[in-house]
């Protein structure tokens, strides 16, 4: 169970990793701590910049620390480059400098996130160079240091020159260059499809992560990867120490670690270079790591590892490390088939051999990941957490380490997918960099307990058609499954699990009834922010090009709401567009709520936010302002759900119509007998009528826009005063972790009328859910 090594070169701070040697320690008894050696020191602040739109730096000599850069301007590091005007649509490379003064020890500069390509030098000397955008680096100081130190660092967010065609070619066509997912081509970031020079604007690239000086002894921390592993009642965590010796002959050294107040120490003889040192920590009824939803299974408990190397009463080098004790596993029990199938293929979630039902969505905090703290990360998480959602999909890119650490805290799981979207070059020198990242990943992320699951690639095109690079998915596959026993891996998105857009790419979003699918993790519509004429000039009536670059969809739209010309205002176009994707959201949910376990394991819609000033399938805005999807989500994703199995909407005169009633509990604890109460009201609706008709509205846009052959009719909430009609009850038990129909609505009318379905699922005098359904009679 313990993780394996796979090569990564320097400068990554996982490079020593592989290279280390295995050596044993032996147990002593801890000494105390006198004084501590170790610090660290921020470089973040004001660095000297300038823009090189010649590639010329190298040989104006911009490295050198004599060199005069006293007419370069300013920029605040951690920064993106969008941040600056001149910058945002800026291909070529960024110069850095900064100064410091001269420091005593092992010392050493971390670069915790640059995108995408780097170059440092310090006081003249070339360091090296790193390629990505997630993964720390680093580069050792030791006997180059002066009393007054010039870092130079030059950065480039290059032009991928792979990404080529226009609208829907350009996602076909493309083969891109560069692994960055989502961050450098999407249809939900600045120009979505429209050429390879908008799809690319405003770019991620920058020191967009903190830069740090590390002061330590000659034996220092690499890092050090954690394996809790359950055992009945109890578990052991499986710690693997990563040191490294920057002296050339063996350093005794102690290794002291502590866990729940709890101290033990071991005598290490570290060789030159890294090694590593495998240790057990028995653990007697642990408290295992449960997601926020389940309380009554646990919660997400965590512990902290303290580590310090120490020597001679002095501390050289000290970390914290928390995890979680959890386990993770995917498998069938497809009930009505006796289906026994294991793995992702089944998609039913299994923690610490409780089966979870997964309630999610899809995230992107932003792209411009200077801008994110912990105060945006636990807004969102308290966001996620209020619309009953236990997981998120971190789609096609990776988040900073601080996400991760709040949902550790906060019991929300992650399905973490590689930062690969769509096409990409086929030769063996890229396959080999998309392995090292992934590795790379594997490794920056292996301890946090919220992460459950690895996938390697978001809908590559081979799914499809026979195109693609298939072999990279492959290997991506071997290597994550050869380094992480512990959680489950998925090769791409979209193939075994389900990305179904009925009701956006064609046809009615009520033909997902028919549908059986394990686990749905793509699924949602467009909606239109309120606040979008505000954000973007001259929006409204719609300029096609401009809504575009803004990722609006608006042929799409109006084949679903009707023709933009017909609403009198944005305000009701956007309206229309919001409940549209309310009923849409709510509807696809109850459907894989009511196959729970038959087939269905969870669902993630698509998505949570539209990180930057857009209209997307988000239900917040960028600014985390609701639309009305985001309610819809909430109510959906109750744990306790009481909701209607309909086919459709609309009825005929004299039509007899069976409506059963469903309710779901995703507690594992029972509710006993309850009851039912459903009530018939006559209403007035609002009825959106879409369009059989193609649009054209985006014909120099090449998009596949599939016809509707019926009309697109979605019956919303409309007043709220009603007439009641008829009125009923049912009673049932509600076991744990369960669906359980509770009995049959019927109804025929003669004559046209709104009608409005309330229900009401109590335990005595408690209300434990609630749901209301409008029909049209015609």
């Amino acid at each position: 169970m313990r993780p394996a090594m796979y090569p990564v070169p320097p400068p990554s701070i996982f490079a020593p990793l592989a290279k280390a040697r295995e050596v044993e320690g032996v147990s002593v008894q801890g000494s105390e701590v006198k004084n501590h050696l170790h610090k660290t020191l921020e470089l973040n602040g004001r660095w000297k910049f300038k823009p090189d739109p010649e590639e010329k730096g190298e040989e104006r000599g911009w490295f050198y620390p004599e060199f005069s850069d006293t007419d370069w301007e300013e920029m605040e590091v951690p920064s993106n480059f969008v941040d600056r005007c001149e910058l945002q649509n800026f291909y070529k490379p960024v110069w850095f400098r900064k100064r410091f003064g001269r420091l005593e020890g092992e010392v050493r500069v971390l670069f915790e996130g640059v995108d995408y390509l780097a170059e440092v030098w310090l006081n003249g000397e070339k360091l090296g160079e790193h390629e990505g955008y997630f993964c720390p680096f680093q580069f050792r100081l030791t006997g180059k240091l002066q009393e007054e130190n010039v870092l130079v660092v030059k950065v480039q967010n290059p032009f991928d020159r792979g990404i080529r065609g226009r609208g829907v070619l350009l996602t076909f066509l493309s083969t891109k260059h560069y692994p960055k997912g989502v961050l450098n081509f999407h249809d939900c970031r600045p120009g979505d499809c429209l050429s390879p020079k908008l799809s690319q604007s405003l770019g991620t690239g920058g020191i967009y992560r903190p830069v740090r000086l590390l002061v330590s002894g000659r034996v220092h921390f690499d890092w050090v990867l954690i394996t809790p592993v359950l055992e009945g009642k109890n578990a052991r965590a499986l710690v693997d120490v990563f040191l490294s010796n920057e002296a050339s002959s063996p350093e005794e050294v102690e290794l002291q670690l502590e866990l729940e107040g709890v101290r033990k120490a071991w005598k290490v003889v570290a060789e030159p270079g890294c090694n590593r040192v495998r240790l057990e920590w028995p653990l007697e009824n642990p408290k295992l790591w449960f997601p926020w939803d389940h309380l009554e299974l646990g919660g997400p408990h965590l512990y902290t590892l303290r580590s310090r190397i120490v020597k001679d009463g002095e501390c050289w080098d000290e970390r914290e490390d928390r995890f979680g004790v959890r386990e993770v596993r995917l498998g069938g029990e497809l009930e009505k088939r006796g289906d026994r199938r294991v793995g992702p293929e089944a998609y039913h979630w299994f923690l610490n051999g409780r089966k979870i039902f997964i309630r999610g969505t899809n995230y992107l905090s932003t792209e411009w990941m200077s801008r994110v703290s912990r105060e945006l990360y636990e807004k969102d998480a308290e966001l996620i957490k209020r619309a009953n959602m236990n997981m998120v999909r971190v789609h096609a890119h990776l988040e900073p380490p601080l996400l991760y650490d709040v949902f550790d805290e906060r019991g929300i799981m992650v399905w973490q997918d590689f930062t690969l979207q769509w096409g990409y070059r086929a030769d063996r020198e890229f396959r080999e960099k998309c392995k090292r990242m992934l590795a790379e990943m594997i490794y920056l992320y292996y301890n946090h307990p919220s992460v459950v699951l690895w996938c390697c690639h978001n809908e590559p095109l081979w799914i499809w058609f026979k195109m693609g690079n298939r072999r990279l998915d492959d290997e991506l596959f071997q290597v994550a499954t050869s380094i992480d026993p512990s959680r489950p891996v998925h090769k791409a998105s979209g193939k075994g699990d389900s990305h179904i857009y009925l009701g956006w790419y064609g046809g009615l979003f009520t033909s997902v009834r028919k549908r059986r699918d394990p686990f749905p993790t793509e699924f949602g519509s467009q909606a239109i922010p309120l606040g979008f004429t505000r954000w973007v000039e001259d929006a409204w009536p719609p300029k096609v090009k401009r809504w575009r670059y803004h990722d609006a969809q608006l042929s799409i739209l109006c084949t679903y709401l009707g023709s933009w010309r017909k609403y009198r205002t944005f305000e009701e176009f956007a309206k229309a567009s919001q409940l549209y994707q309310a009923e849409l959201l709510k509807y696809y949910i109850e459907q894989f709520r009511i196959k729970k376990y038959n087939p269905t394991g969870g669902c993630l819609s698509f998505w949570f936010v539209n990180w930057w000033p857009s209209i997307g399938w988000g239900v917040l805005d960028h600014e985390r302002n609701p639309m009305l999807g985001y309610e819809a989500l909430r109510q959906a994703y109750s744990p306790l759900l009481v909701c209607v199995d309909w086919e459709k909407s609309i009825f005929r005169r004299g039509e007899k119509v069976r409506l059963p009633v469903w309710v779901v509990n995703d507690w594992h604890r029972e509710f006993g007998t309850c009851v039912v109460e459903w009530r018939l009201s006559r209403t007035r609706n609002r009825v959106i009528e879409g369009s059989r008709k193609w649009t054209f509205a985006e014909i120099h846009l090449p998009w596949i826009n599939f016809p509707v052959l019926s009309m697109p009719t979605t019956v919303c909430p409309g007043e709220e005063k009603a007439e009641v009609l008829s009125e009923g009850s049912f009673e049932l038990e509600v076991p744990a972790d369960s669906v359980r129909k509770a009995g049959e609505i019927s109804l025929s009318f003669g004559e046209p009328i709104d009608l409005r379905l309330e229900l009401l699922l109590t335990r005595g005098e408690e209300t434990l859910s609630s749901n209301r359904y409008h029909f049209l009679v015609r």
